[in-house]
């Protein structure tokens, strides 16, 4: 994605037709690939834990890591909707 924004401010660039070409293609075939592969190699990697024995690290419960922002923090940073439009709807 950093490439598109290079090749976007840089108008004058050599080559930048090309770069934008193979940076925009490896992004599209890379959220493909993704999107393709994501549940066969979640259900053979569930497979393979299976099959595991039990006292793998694979199988011990997972503890939660604090985020590091207190309740206190965590309300500041929740999405509020401005008091005005609400009354100016668009």
């Amino acid at each position: 994605m950093l490439g598109l924004v290079v090749v976007e401010e840089a108008p004058l660039l050599a080559g930048r037709d090309e770069m934008k070409l193979v940076v925009t293609l490896t992004v599209l075939l890379s959220v493909l690939l993704h999107g393709v592969t994501a549940a066969p190699l979640s259900a053979a990697y569930a497979r393979r834990v299976e099959a595991m024995a039990a006292d793998v690290p694979e199988k011990r419960e997972a503890v939660e890591a604090p985020s590091g922002m207190g309740p206190a923090v965590a309300a500041d940073h929740q999405r509020v909707t401005p008091k005005h439009s609400q009354d100016h709807p668009r």
